[in-house]
């Protein structure tokens, strides 16, 4: 072995040009590859820091039927009914998410706390870092309000204080004690929360009434028995679903066609991106495949000049084993350098991914490098270097020895399975890059797709920000309604603004509430049988500001306040869903629990907010005047004359001006909200089609190779032909001609494979189909087109070929 080793170093570096141009091209391989698999390893491969991490699941509602795939809330009542008759779970816990506005040390801030069951940690088990968990008594209304904050929180706003124990603040105005610190590095149930809190009827976007009645807003999580099964739980808890309604025909949230998944909680976890990760891990997986082909190209290539060599050995009484095994030295030594250089090129790739993933990908940032990925590396290292060598081995371990020294090499190096071979090679090059270019191309279209979208408003100029009313100051509707007011007054006075109002949510920002709803004219049937809708809340102005499309009716005036005749504005969708045959104007409607029936009185172009249809709801939408259904967050909308970047200082500070213990957040212009819900599609689209751009470069690089080298090889037939009177142009096109019919063998099989392969990426495909002929033609001309280009360098070669000096040696 040390012997093939030392002698395969030599060789090596008598070829430093060849041995450059492999190095390179595997480390393009193996790095993409080995960077893709730390976020694989880091996303989707790793258990969950928590103790027997396999039993944890997800409990998460569907109702197929009504289209609603998502998972829904659960009414506080809904939990404690399968927590309480479950037998397949050691124990169940329930968990959602609000803001909370912390004050009285330092500046105000606005954070995101996690309202959970007092057993949440006990669940997950796992342990504050100081301090203790909730107790039983602390979860309910009448319970004394304690905290467990994150490490970060910790450090942030109590200096890392060890005595922080016992410590008051306050939430909401509400006072506080910190009862524990988490761990560093403690996300769940996601990374945002820094801060968890029990009771989950303290819930503020919703009343007493309503939690009372049955609102859905509760996640689940359980952990499995040691002698359960995922399979087992999931056919007990169908059952309970079932039971649920029929125990008390009353429950307004009981869904009869409502089932209930039980996920892994690891894949739960991961679900928002695992199509994506798994499609650019197989996208690099090409890159390898192509980088491979390539090598193994050039081995053959290089076969052609060893020939005698070869030959020689085997006359010595090399061996064939002893001969392989040489030249798959040669070729480990090459994927192992390209391994080495690929681990940096994997360390520069993720660390561009980190930079690039802030607003699509945030998880990328967990990724961390430890020995699995080194270990990944070496063994695509080795795996690769025997993949790409071992062919060559074969064929040039078995010389012609008579032919071989009697010509010198030539017969050898003409031979015509080496030959196929390297058509083989190229013609897998073809194939794999015009997979990857269509993927790429139907990821664009996609794109220009989503950009293409009319959203039903001007986004241009408009700037939003959100402000949470604390519920101890504005406590009533009345000073919710008073302080709005006074703070669109105060928007309104910083120069460069046009128009503001404010609404429950921001635009493309998310559906508000969803909201059953239904016709007052029909019979009444419990809620989760309802039309479910997003439910926004706004002031007068807000599509004035919006530039809002108003089909009929009209938008909301001062007129619209508490007291007044409860009215209601709905989008084209749910307008055609209620009354496809009606006018809705003047109809009445009932909106979730509000039993008085609300008065339509205008209708608008649909606003195409992507999270309505996430959150399983039918793409309908309602508005109601904010003064007749006050809510304790909300989020304003400033259209300006300017820049919104340039006023949004100003507007937050006459905000603060109003209420210095009111946090001003999410400060953003609505054209970065839009580049922030594409942020995910962008980045995969960017790397796919960065893939596809190295490996379009790789297989040409290949085909100009084979093409070059056939050239080479055929120096004497060119000579002779020229000698008979062939033109430029006739050498030309039979040269062209063999890199053209390489090329087109490669691109017909790679729109073969590509008709299923790229029915994988549906899932990310928006406005276009899988089988798009406009980009598979297009892929197929723009290779084709390059093709020939990579072609006509050595054809132009060959044509000027001088016959005197082809034929000298004859």
């Amino acid at each position: 072995m040390f012997s093939h080793l030392r002698t395969a170093i030599r060789g090596l570096l008598q070829s430093p040009a060849f041995s450059i141009v492999c190095v390179l091209t595997l480390a393009l391989g193996i790095g993409a590859n080995t960077a893709m698999f730390s976020v694989i390893d880091s996303l989707l491969l790793r258990r969950l820091p928590f103790p027997h991490s396999e039993q944890l699941v997800r409990l998460m509602l569907s109702v197929p039927k009504r289209g609603i795939r998502g998972s829904p809330g659960m009414s506080l009542r809904a939990y404690e009914y399968y927590r309480d008759r479950s037998h397949a779970f050691t124990d169940v816990a329930a968990y959602d998410g609000e803001s909370l506005n912390i004050t009285g040390t330092k500046e105000p801030e606005e954070l995101r706390a996690a309202r959970v069951s007092f057993n949440y940690f006990h669940v997950l088990g796992t342990e504050p870092l100081l301090g203790r968990n909730f107790l039983p008594e602390e979860d309910g209304p009448g319970g004394k309000p304690v905290a467990i904050i994150s490490q970060g929180l910790w450090q942030r706003r109590f200096a890392g204080d060890m005595n922080v124990i016992g410590k008051t603040f306050l939430l909401n105005d509400t006072a506080y004690t910190v009862i524990g610190v988490m761990p560093a590095g403690f996300e769940m149930p996601a990374r945002e929360f820094t801060l968890w809190v029990t009771n989950l009827a303290g819930f503020t976007t919703f009343t007493p009434q309503q939690i009372r009645g049955g609102a859905g807003y509760l996640q689940l999580l359980a952990r499995l028995r040691p002698d359960a099964t995922i399979a087992s739980a999931a056919s007990e808890v169908s059952v309970l679903v079932g039971q649920y309604g029929r125990d008390d025909p009353g429950r307004t949230d009981a869904d009869p066609d409502a089932r209930m998944n039980v996920v892994p909680l690891e894949t739960a976890q991961v679900d928002d991106f695992r199509t994506e990760l798994l499609v650019l891990f197989g996208a690099v997986g090409f890159v390898l495949m192509i980088a491979c082909a390539n090598v193994a190209a050039l081995l053959l290539a290089r076969a052609a000049s060893r020939g005698r060599e070869i030959a020689i050995r085997a006359a010595l009484g090399a061996s064939r084993r002893q001969l392989i095994g040489h030249l798959l030295s040669e070729s480990l030594l090459l994927s192992i350098a390209g391994g080495a250089v690929g681990l940096l090129i994997a360390l520069w790739g993720t660390a561009l991914m980190e930079r690039a993933a802030q607003a699509g990908f945030p998880e990328i940032r967990q990724v961390h490098w430890d020995i699995r990925v080194l270990a990944f590396a070496m063994a695509v290292s080795i795996v690769t270097g025997i993949v790409f060598g071992l062919a060559p081995a074969l064929q040039i371990s078995t010389p012609d020895l008579n032919a071989t020294l009697r010509e010198g090499g030539r017969a050898a190096a003409g031979s015509a399975s080496r030959h196929r071979l390297r058509g083989v090679l190229v013609v897998g090059q073809v194939a794999l890059s015009i997979v990857l270019l269509i993927g790429a191309g139907l990821l664009l279209r996609s794109f220009v797709a989503l950009h293409q979208i009319d959203p039903g408003f001007d986004p241009r100029n408009v700037l939003t920000m959100h402000v949470r009313m604390g519920p101890a100051r504005y406590a009533t509707d009345e000073q919710r309604s008073q302080f709005l007011e006074r703070a669109r007054q105060a928007i309104g006075s910083v120069p460069g603004v046009n128009s503001s109002a404010a609404a429950l949510s921001r635009p493309m920002g998310g559906a508000g509430v969803m909201a059953p709803v239904l016709r007052a004219t029909d019979p009444i049937v419990p809620y989760a049988q309802r039309t479910i809708a997003a439910w926004q809340s706004a002031t007068p102005g807000y599509f004035e500001t919006m530039r809002t499309r108003l089909l009929r009716g009209r938008t909301f005036t001062e007129r619209d306040r508490m007291g007044a005749q409860p009215v209601v504005i709905i989008n084209e969708t749910l307008a055609k869903l209620l009354w496809p045959t009606q006018d809705p104007i003047g109809q009445r409607l009932l909106v979730a629990r509000i039993e008085v029936p609300w008065e339509v009185v205008g209708v608008i172009h649909d606003l195409k907010a992507p999270a309505a249809a996430n959150n399983g709801g039918s793409g309908g939408e309602v508005y109601t005047p904010y003064d007749q259904r006050t809510w304790p967050g909300v989020n304003f909308i400033v259209r300006a004359d300017v820049d919104p970047s340039l006023i949004s200082s100003a507007v937050r500070a006459r905000l603060l001006e109003l209420d210095p213990d009111q946090p001003v957040t999410n400060v953003e212009t609505v054209d970065q909200i839009i580049a922030n819900s594409l942020g995910q599609r962008r980045l995969t689209l960017w790397l796919i089609g960065g893939f596809a751009t190295v490996a379009l470069i790789l297989a040409l690089i290949g085909l100009y190779g084979v093409i070059a080298y056939s050239v080479a090889q055929r120096t004497r037939e060119i000579g002779i032909r020229h000698a008979l009177g062939a033109s430029f142009s006739q050498i030309c096109r039979m040269v062209l001609g063999q890199g053209l019919r390489l090329a087109a063998v490669g691109v017909i099989a790679g729109i073969a494979g590509a008709f299923g392969l790229t029915r994988l990426i549906s899932g990310l495909l928006f406005g276009v189909q899988p089988t798009d002929p406009v980009v598979f033609v297009a892929a197929g001309v723009l290779f084709a087109a390059v093709a020939a280009l990579a072609s006509y360098v050595p054809a132009y070669r060959a044509a000027k070929v001088d016959p005197v000096i082809a034929l000298r040696d004859e």
